[in-house]
Protein backbone atom coordinates (compact mmCIF):
# COMPACT_ATOMS: atom_id res chain seq x y z
CA UNK A 1 0.00 0.00 0.00
CA UNK A 2 1.62 3.18 -1.20
CA UNK A 3 1.51 6.13 1.31
CA UNK A 4 2.74 9.34 1.48
CA UNK A 5 4.21 11.28 4.29
CA UNK A 6 4.01 15.44 4.38
CA UNK A 7 6.20 17.30 6.76
CA UNK A 8 5.94 21.48 7.91
CA UNK A 9 3.67 21.16 4.02
CA UNK A 10 6.17 19.30 2.04
CA UNK A 11 6.00 15.80 0.46
CA UNK A 12 9.04 13.79 1.41
CA UNK A 13 10.35 12.19 -1.88
CA UNK A 14 11.89 9.01 -0.42
CA UNK A 15 10.12 6.17 0.71
CA UNK A 16 8.78 6.18 4.23
CA UNK A 17 10.39 4.31 6.43
CA UNK A 18 10.07 4.20 10.64
CA UNK A 19 13.39 5.96 10.31
CA UNK A 20 12.40 8.21 8.04
CA UNK A 21 9.17 8.86 11.03
CA UNK A 22 11.27 9.22 14.05
CA UNK A 23 14.29 11.64 12.09
CA UNK A 24 11.24 14.30 11.09
CA UNK A 25 9.27 13.86 14.23
CA UNK A 26 12.04 14.64 16.16
CA UNK A 27 12.66 17.54 13.23
CA UNK A 28 9.55 19.47 14.23
CA UNK A 29 9.59 22.37 16.56
CA UNK A 30 6.57 23.59 17.39
CA UNK A 31 6.71 26.84 15.49
CA UNK A 32 4.61 27.79 12.71
CA UNK A 33 3.70 24.72 10.55
CA UNK A 34 5.40 21.95 12.74
CA UNK A 35 3.03 19.19 11.44
CA UNK A 36 3.40 15.50 9.55
CA UNK A 37 0.99 13.52 8.03
CA UNK A 38 1.30 9.81 6.68
CA UNK A 39 -1.82 9.20 4.09
CA UNK A 40 -3.17 6.94 2.52
CA UNK A 41 -5.53 8.50 1.14
CA UNK A 42 -7.19 11.93 1.09
CA UNK A 43 -9.17 10.66 4.06
CA UNK A 44 -7.40 7.76 5.47
CA UNK A 45 -4.20 9.31 7.84
CA UNK A 46 -2.70 9.62 10.57
CA UNK A 47 -1.64 13.15 11.78
CA UNK A 48 0.40 15.03 14.28
CA UNK A 49 1.57 18.62 15.08
CA UNK A 50 2.77 20.52 17.96
CA UNK A 51 6.77 20.36 19.25
CA UNK A 52 8.87 18.76 21.84
CA UNK A 53 8.27 21.78 24.30
CA UNK A 54 4.59 22.25 24.37
CA UNK A 55 3.86 18.10 23.46
CA UNK A 56 2.11 16.92 20.48
CA UNK A 57 -1.46 15.62 19.58
CA UNK A 58 -2.16 13.00 17.22
CA UNK A 59 -5.11 12.09 15.29
CA UNK A 60 -6.61 9.65 12.60
CA UNK A 61 -8.70 9.67 10.23
CA UNK A 62 -10.11 6.18 8.51
CA UNK A 63 -12.35 7.72 5.46
CA UNK A 64 -15.15 9.50 6.99
CA UNK A 65 -16.44 12.49 8.94
CA UNK A 66 -17.35 10.16 11.59
CA UNK A 67 -13.90 8.11 11.52
CA UNK A 68 -11.82 11.08 12.60
CA UNK A 69 -10.00 10.95 16.28
CA UNK A 70 -7.87 13.41 18.19
CA UNK A 71 -5.61 11.85 20.94
CA UNK A 72 -6.79 12.92 24.43
CA UNK A 73 -3.66 13.64 25.72
CA UNK A 74 -3.22 17.12 23.52
CA UNK A 75 0.80 16.33 25.09
CA UNK A 76 2.05 13.82 23.97
CA UNK A 77 5.95 12.50 23.59
CA UNK A 78 7.88 12.81 20.47
CA UNK A 79 8.51 8.99 21.51
CA UNK A 80 4.67 8.04 21.45
CA UNK A 81 3.71 10.21 18.13
CA UNK A 82 6.67 8.11 16.50
CA UNK A 83 5.81 5.08 17.86
CA UNK A 84 2.19 5.28 17.25
CA UNK A 85 3.00 6.41 13.61
CA UNK A 86 5.27 3.83 12.84
CA UNK A 87 3.13 0.94 13.58
CA UNK A 88 0.20 2.93 11.25
CA UNK A 89 2.85 2.62 8.46
CA UNK A 90 3.45 -1.08 9.45
CA UNK A 91 -0.09 -1.66 9.48
CA UNK A 92 0.28 -2.90 13.46
CA UNK A 93 -3.07 -2.02 14.69
CA UNK A 94 -1.50 -1.64 18.17
CA UNK A 95 -1.51 2.35 17.16
CA UNK A 96 -5.40 2.28 18.12
CA UNK A 97 -5.01 0.94 21.20
CA UNK A 98 -1.68 2.71 22.76
CA UNK A 99 -3.34 5.79 22.61
CA UNK A 100 -6.31 7.23 24.06
CA UNK A 101 -8.75 8.64 21.15
CA UNK A 102 -11.56 11.29 21.21
CA UNK A 103 -13.91 11.90 18.59
CA UNK A 104 -14.14 14.60 16.35
CA UNK A 105 -17.18 13.90 14.85
CA UNK A 106 -18.94 17.45 14.46
CA UNK A 107 -22.15 16.26 15.98
CA UNK A 108 -19.66 16.19 19.66
CA UNK A 109 -18.95 19.72 19.55
CA UNK A 110 -21.24 20.64 21.28
CA UNK A 111 -19.19 18.71 24.44
CA UNK A 112 -18.33 19.45 27.78
CA UNK A 113 -15.02 21.02 26.75
CA UNK A 114 -14.01 23.05 24.15
CA UNK A 115 -11.19 21.20 22.54
CA UNK A 116 -13.08 19.03 20.39
CA UNK A 117 -14.08 21.81 18.33
CA UNK A 118 -11.03 23.52 17.85
CA UNK A 119 -9.38 20.33 16.78
CA UNK A 120 -12.29 20.17 14.49
CA UNK A 121 -11.03 23.68 12.86
CA UNK A 122 -7.64 21.98 12.69
CA UNK A 123 -8.48 19.42 10.73
CA UNK A 124 -10.99 20.99 8.42
CA UNK A 125 -7.94 23.28 7.96
CA UNK A 126 -5.42 20.36 7.28
CA UNK A 127 -7.81 17.74 5.52
CA UNK A 128 -8.52 21.14 3.09
CA UNK A 129 -4.80 21.67 2.54
CA UNK A 130 -4.05 17.43 2.23
CA UNK A 131 -6.78 17.36 -0.39
CA UNK A 132 -5.65 20.29 -2.30
CA UNK A 133 -1.89 18.96 -1.97
CA UNK A 134 -2.70 15.75 -3.00
CA UNK A 135 -4.82 16.26 -5.89
CA UNK A 136 -4.66 19.43 -7.02
CA UNK A 137 -1.21 19.97 -7.43
CA UNK A 138 -0.46 16.88 -9.08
Amino acid sequence: MSVEFIVNGDTVEEPVTAELIARSIHSLTGEGDSFAILARDSQVYIQTSGGPKGGFILEYRDGSEAEHYASANTKLSADEVIRAMQRYLANDSRWKTDIDWESLAFESAGGSNGKVLVFAVLILLMGGWLTWKLFLTT
